[in-house]
């Protein structure tokens, strides 16, 4: 995998999970899409899941990498000894957030096509995003992004080695972005190459993209699955399918140019078909 196609899937998820946090904010819980399940629901079960996955990256069918998806509840006040006794295992007493993180290494042969990337996303109960942290790494270099839903700085540190940088990006900072991304502006949609990307994110918060969950089956090898499905597209012609399970495991995630990432737990039905 070249550096470019990289650095375009990065972009790309970081992008569409940008711009349904946006969807989100404008159009708040409860809105139902066309499909016979409301996104929230499965987005809950999601954040509210008890498990984390382990899951092979494959391009092409074959393995590129492996993705560590962890959900958590944040609680409003620590748990004391008293508490911890009468609460189930796992269960909190007060649920003041969601913490989702994602952690995706992609190996090589190269050093060039070794990855790493980290991504910490900070909701409210009401599903209103507070944090996103992004971590890019490819030794001996490393770059961390981090925005806080109300500020209007972006927040850049790159590390080199021994020696590292912080810098701040402003709204008006990232007017300039569309000539900064040379060749991948080709790929993106308008709306997000525009002059000035922070008002068009406004008024456009879903840049075209439609969400729908929906009850579905999952084929692993010969069985069939129940499993909820969270699907958009983008630029009405590449598509992503995420499955999760009943109780909002990721199971597999679906994206365009024959990407896939399969559950470890699922895989060897998938192998003994």
């Amino acid at each position: 995998m070249t550096l470019g196609r990289i650095w375009l899937v990065i972009i790309t998820a970081f992008w569409v999970l940008m711009n349904f946090l946006l969807w989100r904010a404008e159009f708040g819980g409860g809105r139902e899409t066309a499909s016979d399940v409301p996104v929230e629901l499965v987005i809950r079960k999601v954040l509210t899941s008890a498990d984390r996955s382990t899951l092979t990256v494959q391009h092409l069918g074959q393995r590129i990498g492996q993705l560590q998806w962890v959900p958590s509840v944040l609680e409003d006040s620590p748990v004391t000894k008293s508490d911890s006794v009468s609460l189930p295992d796992g269960m909190v007493r007060s649920a003041s957030g969601y913490l989702l993180e994602a952690d995706l290494s992609l190996s090589g042969e190269e050093p060039s096509s070794r990855w790493r990337t980290i991504v910490r996303l900070e909701l409210g109960t009401n599903l209103a995003w507070r944090t996103v942290e992004v971590k890019v790494i490819q030794r001996p270099n490393s770059w961390q992004f981090k925005v806080r839903a109300g500020d209007d700085t972006v927040r850049v540190r790159t590390e080199t080695g021994r020696t590292s940088s912080e810098q701040t990006f402003t709204s008006a900072d990232l007017r300039q972005w569309s000539t900064m991304l040379g060749p991948v502006k080709a790929f993106l949609p308008p709306a997000m190459t525009a002059a000035d990307p922070v008002s068009a994110w406004k008024e456009h918060p879903g840049l075209g993209l439609q969400w729908k969950a929906g009850d579905d089956w999952l084929k692993v090898g010969k069985q069939r699955i129940r499993a909820y499905s969270l699907h958009t597209r983008i630029l009405d012609r590449y598509e992503i399918v995420a499955y999760f399970s009943r109780a909002g495991e990721l199971l597999r995630l679906n994206l365009p140019d024959r990407y896939e990432l399969t559950n470890d737990a699922v895989a060897p039905l998938d192998h003994a078909r």
